[in-house]
């Protein structure tokens, strides 16, 4: 790759018709390498090569080149084949010369590149140039999302006649829950997001400087399943702690009736800094500093006979249990769900969180339902390049669960199934119905809801997956954990039904 500063820009006859891609380019995201693959696309069937405009203001012209220089190539190189690097006053020069065939610009910086075109619309007409303005956002409803979003639907939809899935029985478990009762255990978390705008590069070290503009705050972790079966009108009694997140909880259930609040450790706080809708990194504040919150911290944690006369009192339908890693954790809470899948096997359903360092899978190990990620299955098996199919069935020979669901990321979902008389185990794979999400936070718990709903009201396994994959589908087209609600669930399955 060739990276040239405008001014040693020459009249080269390779560059006419180049594909041009104009950005800041101040943290490389998956936005810019999905403008990169359409730039590709395009370059191919032309013929011509791909470039990147950078628009910077503060390097362009400076005699200390070097830094930035080897920074833009280590992040560029293979996003295009030359980088032009320039301010926004030198697009005119950049565009004589290399005459381009298609201009890409993110709508994050829309205004730059449009300003530019609105003043010089006779240059951009003289060589017969097409411009896109396509967002490097996975939240922006441009022509590449609701491409991928079909496209998704439909191979989703092929899965699903594939399974001769009724999607009529989704719909009645959903209409049912209003009659079922939940007991939901674990901790409450509180997800924060901030979403800044670039302002400057640092004089301190060649790092950008982000500017707060906003911030919003949701309950996280277990509270997550409580909002959306909530939402849905499902009968709740969840044991967790909420100290720190009072307001939060408050919001949920006003009259607090549906909330045991154990009150035992500070709730954990996930901040999440965010930039034209891609997350730049996290920050955990942990429960043993919990003076950051002002809270002094508790070693108390929720016995099992607390457990039990709750349990007893409420005489649920089924049980969840889900994120309990930050603290809710305790043998207590390992042997009261093995006492309770003793008599609603089925019917537990519990994200166990098992790696290694936690020796979850002992604890759980006669427990219900479980749902691991890809990650933590293997790391626990210590499998980490065998198929999955082995993977599963590590988990299957070793415990009395009939029925384990490995959830993938992206790449979808897979469910093993061993409850039948005859030992066989039953192999559901399904893609993601979202794979471009917008935000990953809450998708398991979500998934996790889906199932339940579908699997309690006796639907197969292979529709309480697609149940549970909806749910994650939806939850994850947003920023943030907001409730599902009927109607989103309703659509979806129109979309799906009518793919």
């Amino acid at each position: 790759m060739e990276i040239r500063k405008n001014n040693d820009f020459s009249t080269d006859g390779d560059l006419l018709g180049s594909v041009l891609t104009v950005g800041h380019f101040d943290v490389i995201h998956q936005g810019h390498v999905r403008l990169s693959r359409v730039a590709r696309d395009f370059s191919d069937k032309k013929g011509v090569k791909r470039g990147i405009v950078l628009i910077d203001e503060l390097f362009a012209d400076a005699s200390g080149f070097r830094p930035r220089e080897t920074r833009v190539h280590d992040c560029l190189k293979h996003l295009a084949d030359f980088v032009v690097i320039a301010t926004a006053n030198e697009f005119r020069s950049i565009f004589e010369i290399t005459r381009p065939s298609l201009i890409l610009q993110g709508l994050s910086k829309f205004q730059t590149i449009n300003n530019f075109l609105s003043q010089n619309n006779d240059l951009i007409e003289s060589f017969d140039c097409e411009v896109r303005f396509c967002s490097t956002s996975k939240s922006s409803s441009n022509f590449q999302t609701e491409t991928n979003f079909f496209s998704s639907l439909k191979r989703f939809k092929e899965c699903c006649i594939s399974l001769e899935i009724n999607f009529k029985n989704l719909i009645t478990s959903l209409d049912s829950l209003r009659e079922r009762r939940c007991f939901l255990l674990g901790d409450t978390l509180i997800d924060e997001y901030l979403f800044c705008d670039f302002s400057s590069m640092s004089g301190e070290a060649p790092l950008p400087v982000f500017n707060v503009c906003r911030s919003e705050a949701f309950v996280g972790g277990a509270s997550v399943v409580f909002k959306h079966l909530k939402a849905l009108g499902c009968n709740m009694r969840f044991c967790t702690s909420i100290l720190g997140a009072d307001n939060l909880v408050s919001d949920l259930t006003p009259r607090g009736e549906e909330i045991v609040n154990t009150d035992h450790i500070p709730v954990m706080r996930k901040r999440r800094y965010i930039s034209d809708d891609q997350k730049l990194f996290r920050v955990n504040f942990p429960l043993y500093d919990a003076n950051l919150f002002g809270f002094s911290n508790r070693s108390k944690k929720i016995s099992k006979p607390e457990l039990l006369n709750n349990y007893r009192d409420f005489d649920p339908d089924f049980v969840i249990a889900t994120d309990f890693g930050c603290g809710f954790f305790s043998s207590d809470l390992g042997t009261f769900l093995e006492l309770i899948a003793k008599g609603k096997p089925d019917h537990t359903y519990i994200d166990a969180q098992i790696t290694p360092s936690r020796n979850g899978f002992d604890a759980f190990m006669r427990c219900g339902i479980l749902f691991p990620t890809e990650k933590e299955a293997r790391e626990t098996s210590r499998m980490l390049n065998e198929s999955i199919d082995s993977v599963a069935d590590y988990f299957l020979d070793r415990s009395s669960c009939k029925k384990i669901i490995i959830t993938c990321g992206s790449e979808g979902v897979i469910g093993f199934d061993r409850s039948s008389r005859s030992e066989t185990t039953t192999k559901v794979a399904l893609p993601a119905l979202n794979d471009k999400a917008i935000d990953l936070t809450g998708a398991g718990d979500a998934f996790l809801c889906g199932f339940a709903i579908s699997d309690i009201q006796g639907n197969s396994f292979s529709e309480s997956l697609v149940m549970g994959s909806i749910f994650a589908g939806i939850h994850t087209s947003t920023i943030g954990n907001s409730a599902l609600q009927r109607s989103e669930i309703d659509n979806y399955i129109d979309h799906l039904v009518n793919a």
